[in-house]
C-alpha cells in the first residue's frame, strides 16, 4: 500500500500534469515523471480501461513498489470515470483529490489544450507513438500522414481526424471549445485564475492547500510554479490573438 496518493482532477488544457508534478515534487518523487503520468497515458491506449481498472491500479502499485515510491500525485481525467476515485483507496492509505476549478476560464483552457496538443507540430521522435495509434488505418491514410510528416506539416489534429474521419477539423475544434465538462471531485480545489492567471493571493491559497494535503510548504517550488504559469499565460494570450485567423483556415 502507498502511504498517500493525490489525484489531480482536471479537464484537458487546465494544467493538471504540471500541477501533479508540482505536488509530487513536495513528496520527493521528482525522478518518476513517467509514473506520475501512468493513468493518463495508459487510459489512452488500453481498451476496456474502465472495465479492468482494478488491474491497472494493481500494476501501478507494483511499479511504485519497484521504484520505492510511497507518496505521489497523479493527473487524471476523473470526469470520464468519476466512480473510480473511491477505488484508489485500494492502493493507498490516504487518498486525496485536488480539483482544478477553471469554470471562469473554460474558453482559455480549451484554447491552451488546442495550442499545446492539437495544433502542436508533430515531433519526429514520436514516430513509434504515431505508428501505434495508426496501426489500424488504411495504407492511403498512413501515406498521407507520412507525407505531412516529411514536410514538417503534421499536427496531432491531423492524426485525430485520421482516426475519427467522421469529423472535420473545424467540427473537432468546435467540440473542444464548446466543452462544458467540470471535474467531479469535492475534496479540495484550487482556482485556475489564482494559480495560473493572476497569482493574486496565491501564497495564502498555497499555504491552505499545503495544510489540507499535509505537505510541507516549499517556497522555491511555489516561485517556480508562479514563473512557469506567468510565461504560459503570456504564450496563451499570444495564441488567442492569432486564433481567429487559424480558425478561418480550418
Amino acid at each position: 500500500m502507498l502511504k498517500k496518493i493525490i489525484v489531480v482532477d482536471y479537464i484537458e488544457g487546465a494544467g493538471g500534469e504540471y500541477f501533479a508534478q508540482f505536488l509530487s515534487d513536495h513528496m520527493n518523487t521528482t525522478q518518476h515523471r513517467w509514473l506520475q503520468k501512468y493513468f493518463n497515458s495508459q487510459s489512452l491506449i488500453i481498451e476496456n480501461w474502465d472495465q479492468d481498472f482494478e488491474c491497472h491500479l494493481n500494476k501501478f502499485l507494483e511499479l511504485c513498489n519497484e521504484q520505492n515510491v510511497n507518496e505521489i500525485a497523479v493527473p487524471y481525467h476523473l470526469y470520464k470515470w468519476p466512480h473510480q476515485f473511491d477505488l484508489f483507496k485500494r492502493i493507498a492509505y490516504t487518498v486525496r483529490a485536488v480539483k482544478i476549478d477553471c469554470i471562469q476560464y473554460n474558453r482559455e483552457v480549451a484554447l491552451d489544450f488546442l495550442r499545446k496538443i492539437y495544433f502542436c507540430p508533430f515531433d519526429k521522435t514520436q514516430i513509434p507513438q504515431l505508428a501505434y495509434y495508426t496501426k489500424s488505418v488504411t495504407d492511403n491514410a498512413k501515406q498521407t500522414l507520412n507525407e505531412q510528416l516529411r514536410s514538417s506539416g503534421l499536427q496531432w489534429i491531423d492524426v485525430i481526424i485520421t482516426l475519427d474521419n467522421t469529423l472535420t477539423k473545424r467540427q473537432l475544434v468546435d467540440r473542444i471549445l464548446e466543452n462544458s465538462t467540470l471535474p467531479p471531485t469535492q475534496d479540495t480545489k484550487i482556482d485556475y485564475g489564482i494559480f495560473y492567471v493572476g497569482q493574486v493571493g496565491i501564497e495564502d491559497k498555497y499555504n491552505l492547500l499545503c495544510e489540507q494535503l499535509d505537505i510541507t510548504h516549499n517556497k522555491k517550488l511555489l516561485e517556480e510554479l508562479i514563473q512557469r504559469n506567468k510565461e504560459n499565460w503570456i504564450e496563451l494570450t499570444q495564441f488567442i490573438g492569432k486564433f481567429p485567423e487559424i480558425y478561418k483556415q480550418l
